[in-house]
């Protein structure tokens, strides 16, 4: 893997996981927001705000990319960023929720601080 699909990878994980965050904590604070037809436009308004502010502005990934953990939970989550970002650009929807729950789960054994 070369410095830039790194990048990309940690950026596309960044922006999967910041979106269901994001939606997690909206749903419990203004839940209208995501009745009905306004589901997926949040999702979109959410996802595009989080493209920008990750993508364009390069917040975010410098402390993925500085402090990466060489370790067992560093290389896989390394390996599952990958994945995601290429099933994020190809795959069904089913396959991009799958991912999804890879990455996040791969992400809490990354940071776990008892690990």
């Amino acid at each position: 893997m070369n410095h830039q699909e790194y990048v990309d990878a940690a950026k596309t994980a960044a922006i999967t996981m910041g979106k269901s965050a994001l939606i997690s904590a909206l749903l419990k604070k203004v839940p209208f927001l995501f009745i009905g037809p306004l589901n997926p436009i949040m999702g979109w308004i959410i996802q595009k705000f989080l493209e920008v502010l990750i993508r364009e502005t390069e917040f975010g990934i410098f402390f993925l990319y500085i402090d990466l953990r060489v370790d067992r939970q560093g290389q896989d989550f390394t390996k599952v960023a990958m994945e995601n970002h290429k099933v994020q650009q190809t795959g069904t929807e089913d396959e991009k929720r799958a991912s999804e729950l890879r990455l996040i789960n791969s992400f809490k054994n990354f940071i776990s601080l008892s690990s």
